[in-house]
């Protein structure tokens, strides 16, 4: 039972930290104490308070009390992961806007993911299924390259590459990377190694399990490539079948069963992408009402939207003059990105026309990205073939925006285009 306010929590682990030999930052301990519940094993405090503290050095009775506060603050983090509400703290923010802050040597979210990685360092690899130790490798690579841990990433950030929109994404996405691996780790880790089955889906009830060859999977992930990287009539009439046969494989009840956490399931991965890909092809048909339909599908499934299925969206809700839906997503989150922006400037435009608060909107949608008006507006020709990145605000971002159903959706808005361009 908590008997001490967070407040007191982290004034008395500051002054713990203070008597020991390694002294780490605050955010340090509190990153630290919640990689260790990533780990699939017990890691006990005699263990690691050495490894994140090293000695203490009491003055007096008084000081040992010190260490109730850090074992209250250790429960504090086991308590969010046992309840799905893993959060880093208000300090650890990262933005377009403070990201050289933010992303500086012993700042809050720096010294957060260090003592993370630090804690996933106990981890005991060999004793690991292949799919944790592809969902840890995964994570380590995240967490150690919003510490700074990484010498590439920190060129690339100094290079001023559109990089920092990378890190964004990390950092947006990292507890749900936190909670993918904590499932891996505890759900994997059920499952005996010499079970007697050559491959299996299993939803996370464990209700229901489907037996699969690897020849089968082989043969399903060969098709599923072949419907993700080829565009033909037969395709698009064969991609429902496919669709359905990977519901098939899933077994009864599985997207049910799992919905919002589907992209958190390994297995579940080629049957979301599948789905994206028909949206896709909906959207180039024209049948805008079918690919909203399948997009807000998803994001059900996963709300999390780790497939950004919620920019096409956007532009679906435009073209077909849904605005309550537009700004129900909207509102979802604080993200700012050209997808929201652009889509916040032709809501407010199309209800409201030439109004104060859309001359506002406006002005800052080119001041984010001072290409999307050139693009749109046909000054500039867009390059024959889509980036395979883009940065916030640069290029390469408006590009992207305007090729992904952009442009249709200014276009759909009447006088929206004109009255773009003017000041």
């Amino acid at each position: 039972m908590q008997t001490l306010t967070k407040q007191q929590i982290r004034s008395q682990v500051i002054k713990l930290t203070k008597l020991s030999d390694k002294k780490p930052d605050y955010y340090f301990i509190q990153g630290y104490l919640l990689g260790l519940g990533v780990n699939p094993e017990m890691v006990m405090p005699n263990h690691w308070q050495v490894d994140l503290f090293g000695d203490f050095k009491f003055g007096s009775q008084d000081d040992m009390q010190l260490l109730n506060a850090l074992m209250e603050l250790y429960n504090l983090q086991m308590d969010s992961i046992m309840q799905q509400q893993i959060k880093l703290p208000p300090q650890c923010a990262l933005s377009i806007n403070n990201y050289q802050q933010a992303l500086a040597q012993d700042a809050p979210l720096t010294n957060w993911c260090a003592g993370f990685a630090k804690a996933l360092s106990l981890i005991n690899t060999k004793t690991l299924k292949q799919a944790q130790q592809k969902e840890l490798k995964d994570l380590r690579f995240v967490v150690n390259q919003l510490a700074g841990n990484d010498p590439q990433a920190q060129e690339l950030l100094a290079e001023n590459c559109g990089f920092i929109h990378i890190l964004l994404q990390h950092k947006k996405y990292l507890t749900t990377r936190i909670h993918n691996t904590i499932y891996a780790m505890r759900f994997e880790g059920n499952l005996t190694p010499d079970a007697d089955v050559d491959h299996l889906y299993q939803n996370e009830s464990q209700s229901e399990l489907v037996h699969v060859s690897d020849e089968q999977l082989e043969e399903f992930d060969e098709l599923v490539d072949i419907f993700l990287s080829c565009d033909s009539t037969e395709i698009r009439e064969g991609i429902s079948d496919v669709i359905k046969a990977a519901e098939e494989l899933l077994g009864d009840h599985f997207v049910e069963d799992n919905t919002g956490y589907f992209w958190g399931l390994h297995e579940t991965r080629p049957y979301m992408m599948l789905r994206a890909r028909r949206a896709e092809f909906a959207f180039k048909e024209k049948r805008y009402q079918a690919c909203a339909d399948e997009l807000e599908a998803l994001m059900v499934l996963n709300p999390n939207d780790n497939q950004g299925n919620r920019y096409l969206l956007m532009n679906c809700y435009v073209l077909l003059k849904q605005w309550d839906k537009l700004n129900e997503l909207l509102s979802r989150d604080d993200e700012e990105s050209l997808f929201t922006m652009a889509s916040k400037v032709l809501n407010l435009y199309a209800l409201q026309g030439d109004s104060a608060k859309s001359k506002t909107a406006k002005k800052e949608l080119k001041q984010y990205n001072k290409f999307v008006e050139r693009f749109l507006t046909g000054q500039v020709k867009l390059p024959k073939e889509l980036p395979e990145y883009y940065g916030l605000g640069d290029k390469n971002e408006a590009v992207t925006y305007v090729c992904n159903g952009g442009k249709l959706a200014w276009q759909s808005v009447e006088g929206a285009l004109f009255w773009l361009r003017r000041k």
